[in-house]
């Protein structure tokens, strides 16, 4: 019982650490990070600079939403 408990709670601190649940609209003009709440701004920002380098661009932060929680970013 131990054992399951110690694999719970492992899971769920693993999902709390996934910066993302997915993607939107990526492409080289910009990319939608859909996220859970958790990851901070500087994890977000992170990922989105990634997307753009792929481009030779800077990722710069348009807005973002609540319902669903997503931050959009254009690559410039």
């Amino acid at each position: 019982m131990k054992k399951l408990l110690g694999i719970f709670l492992l899971s769920i601190t693993l999902y709390g650490c996934a910066t993302t649940a997915d993607y939107g609209s990526a492409n080289e003009s910009g990319i939608k990070i859909y996220h859970t709440g958790i990851a901070n701004i500087e994890q977000r920002n992170n990922e989105a600079q990634a997307h753009c380098s792929r481009f030779n661009k800077t990722a710069k932060f348009v807005r973002s939403n609540s319902i669903p929680l997503f931050d959009e970013y254009k690559c410039e």
